[in-house]
């Protein structure tokens, strides 16, 4: 008996099998300005803040190292919410934004580091727990640089929260803050996560160093599903805790094509190994640049020329093998569910995307300020117990009587991820449980998972 067996890995596209889907979600992106567009997160939209609303307020050059590096010096800069030229008055920040970054002469500020304002969404449905932002009610002195030998004055405060709401970010400016110029966020939104340190004072007579909110790689595994983690690049201070955001999935508006749904396999005597049929689409998911990191050496600017990614599962069945049973029999087929590790480790450094066929497909890596597992949003198939596998290959017995030729199918996603321009990242094809045979055999056994 034949067995014309093929890998997917080495299947071309014989025809424009994602046309359609590609389309539908290139249009889509490219009928907004995504530098303006305000994303919904449940009850919490998010528009990227322009640098330029932010006024740097005091910096120094770090001289705690002898002899320094006069061409790369560390510096710090603290940057205070103006609020002038803002598009939307409730479009504000959780606070201001401190960088820390190195300099050469002349030893010229940088521009404010990106941050997302918060806004109320007028769609969402009220609250029994109340709006889900609120200003805080006043501002708690923290410190200042006294012994900086600074010409400059500089403050943090800590906004105060009213009742059932977190303060995200603390604030810097000699004088107290404006309330209005700030949100808080309902408790219920938040999630406590760990800090990471961004700078290490030095002079100062109370300790000024500068945190910011950082969830460990695994974070993802305490959200539930069609639910992100997301940062709101905020900063904090000595014992104040960090929070990250959990927020309801934002998805894109895509208009409908002919098969939103991968169309079956049907009995085709034309039809070859590596044939595609035509893909659909899964709902398309919007995550911010932060979530994206390993893309930002391929996007020049990258948080203010693709402030927003989108994420999309295109499945669609793939004509792996033929089989020829002349005259009946038994034959052993094999097929693999899940990706290649080189497939698994070229998309997470291109995407931070991780691939395996026990999490199926979520943000985790180490850089990335999100987290999401688009698993059963995407139908991926999981695999428990597979630990970091990538991929698990089975094997299985068919039994047929007697019968010309044999198609097998299975469905495999993939994983498309569009910047907000249009363009696309290099999609991974991920290898799902779902098979067909047709004509289907007289008997099969289990499949039964191979030794990798």
């Amino acid at each position: 008996m034949r067995n014309d067996n093929n890998d997917a890995t080495l299947a071309p596209a014989l025809a424009p099998y994602n046309e359609k889907a590609n389309a539908a979600i290139v249009k889509a992106v490219r009928a907004r300005d995504w530098t303006k567009t305000a994303v919904r997160y449940g009850e919490i939209c998010l528009t990227l803040a322009k640098p330029d609303e932010f006024t740097e307020v005091w910096s120094q050059l770090d001289l705690s190292t002898f002899p320094p590096d006069l061409n790369n010096m560390p510096w710090i800069g603290l940057y205070h919410f103006t609020g002038s030229g803002q598009r939307d008055a409730n479009c504000l920040p959780v606070g201001d934004i401190a960088v820390a970054t190195r300099l050469a002469p002349p030893y010229q500020p940088p521009r404010a580091s990106p941050m997302f304002y918060l806004s109320p969404c007028p769609e969402a449905p009220p609250s029994a727990l109340g709006p889900a932002l609120a200003h805080p009610t006043g501002f708690r002195f923290l410190v200042n640089d006294r012994g900086s030998k600074n010409p400059r004055d500089i403050c943090y405060w800590q906004p105060i929260a009213p009742d059932g709401y977190y303060a995200l970010g603390i604030c810097f400016n000699a004088r107290e803050p404006d309330r209005s110029n700030y949100w808080c966020v309902r408790k219920d939104l938040c999630i406590s996560v760990d800090k990471i340190r961004v700078w290490q004072e030095h002079g100062w007579q109370g300790s000024g160093s500068v945190e910011a909110p950082k969830a460990r790689p695994d974070k993802w595994k305490d959200v539930q599903d069609g639910y992100v983690l997301l940062s709101p690049l905020a900063y904090t201070y000595g014992s104040l805790p960090a929070f990250y955001l959990r927020l309801p999935m934002a998805c894109l508006d895509v208009e409908p094509f002919d098969f939103p749904g991968p169309p079956r396999p049907e009995l085709d005597p034309a039809i070859v190994v590596n044939h595609k049929l035509k893909a659909g689409l899964s709902p398309v998911v919007i995550v911010p640049f932060t979530a994206i990191p390993g893309d930002a050496s391929n996007v020049p600017d990258q948080p203010y020329t693709s402030p927003f990614y989108f994420i999309a599962a295109q499945p669609y069945y793939f004509c792996y093998n033929v089989l020829s049973p002349t005259g009946g029999g038994t034959t052993t087929t094999t097929y693999r569910v899940g990706v290649t590790k080189e497939e698994s480790t070229t998309f997470e450094r291109s995407t931070s995307i991780t691939t395996n066929v026990e999490v199926g497909a979520v943000f985790e890596g180490p850089t990335a300020s999100a987290s999401l597992s688009m698993t059963n949003t995407f139908s991926l198939t999981q695999l428990s117990g597979r630990t970091e596998e990538t991929s698990v290959e089975y094997s299985e017995q068919l039994i047929f009587k007697e019968t010309a030729r044999v198609w097998q199918w299975q469905l495999l996603t993939d994983l498309v991820v569009t910047r907000s321009d249009g363009t696309q990242i290099r999609p991974i094809a991920y290898r799902n449980q779902d098979r067909t045979n047709i004509p289907p055999p007289d008997k099969a056994s289990p499949p039964e998972a191979m030794e990798n």
